[in-house]
Order: C-alpha cells, then structure tokens, then sequence
C-alpha cells in the first residue's frame, strides 16, 4: 500500500467497505467516491426491482 497515506485509508474506510482501500488505493478520494455512488445507486436499483 505504498503511495497511500494515512488521512487516505481514513477517508476510504469511511465512505465504503473495508477493502476498499486495498481495491482502490490507485484511485483518489474523488474517484472512490465516484465509484461508491454508482454501487449505491445499483443497489438501490436492485432494491426497486426485486420489490413487489
């Protein structure tokens, strides 16, 4: 995880799951939250769907 600094892990440990920062450590802070949004969106998505 090198080139990742600690205020980094904070903030992508606080907006997604704990893998996060090893998944998206190439990313900044801007992007993983980019990328964590369509995932909600998509969830959110599958929540209406599968809903009667």
């Amino acid at each position: 995880m090198e080139g990742v600094d600690d205020e980094e892990n904070a903030n992508l440990l606080q907006f997604g799951p704990e893998h996060a920062k090893d998944d998206m450590s190439c990313l900044s802070n801007a992007e993983v939250s980019v990328v964590l949004e369509k995932q909600r969106i998509n969830y959110e998505e599958k929540d209406i769907n599968v809903t009667p």
